[in-house]
């Protein structure tokens, strides 16, 4: 399984680098996490990709963090044996991102192939 993490920062698909876009436009499934629905099926439809998969409702409000990351991660390693290239798009804050990153690589191990795709944060340019 080849899987990326692309990550959209705090602000959304705006932020977008076209190395993310260029993976996504490669990827065979998309699972999008904290994405509004609306705004990436408008993106995806502009840009031809694959109909994304959300998976929000993996992650559930109260619940044990391991118990959430394990409905992740078991989601993403079925997309990847059903599909093979697989993209998990990720708003908000980087650390979610590389958790779940980390987490897929320590249970699955060398049959996962990791890409974490980086963001622009338009913040930090301005300091530039």
């Amino acid at each position: 399984m080849i899987f990326y993490l692309v990550g959209i920062g705090t602000k959304g698909l705006d932020q977008i680098t076209l190395e993310g876009l260029k993976v996504l436009q490669q990827s065979e499934k998309i699972l999008s996490f904290q994405v509004r629905p609306s705004e990436m099926l408008e993106f995806a439809s502009a840009r031809d990709l694959v109909d994304p998969e959300f998976i929000d409702d993996l992650y559930e409000d109260g619940a044990v963090d391991n118990d959430n990351y394990n409905r992740i991660l078991n989601r993403i390693h079925e997309a990847g044996r059903e599909f093979g290239s697989v993209s998990l798009l990720v708003q908000g804050h980087p650390l979610l991102g590389v958790t779940i990153a980390q987490r897929l690589k320590a249970a699955y191990g060398t049959r996962v192939r990791a890409t974490a795709v980086p963001i622009v944060f338009p913040e930090l340019e301005e300091l530039r």
